[in-house]
């Protein structure tokens, strides 16, 4: 019988410290949630205090309807590097070294 009482005692230990660690948790995570609201509402605060004193801003005009100075077809290239293609070969990109003397 005594025996039982023990195995049993020790459950519930075990049980009670499980329950408090938990108890524990629950408690820092409420803490921290609230932390983040308060952060979150500050931030928010801030926001509309700096935007207040700003005038709306326009619209971006889209990046294809901007004139470029440049045919559309010609193809990119940046200063003598080709855009290779489907027929390009790895010799064709391999860059060509100077002559050794």
């Amino acid at each position: 019988m005594r025996g039982q009482l023990t195995k049993t005692d020790k459950a519930l230990t075990k049980a009670k410290n499980w329950a408090d660690r938990r108890r524990k948790e629950a408690k820092a995570q409420k803490r921290s949630a609230s932390r983040a609201r308060t952060r979150v509402a500050k931030l928010n605060h801030q926001l509309d205090a700096a935007s207040a004193g700003r005038e709306p801003a326009q619209a971006a005009v889209p990046m294809d309807a901007m004139p470029s100075g440049r045919p559309v077809t010609e193809p990119t290239t940046v200063d003598g590097v080709t855009v290779p293609n489907e027929t390009c070969s790895v010799v064709q990109l391999a860059p060509r070294l100077a002559p050794e003397d």
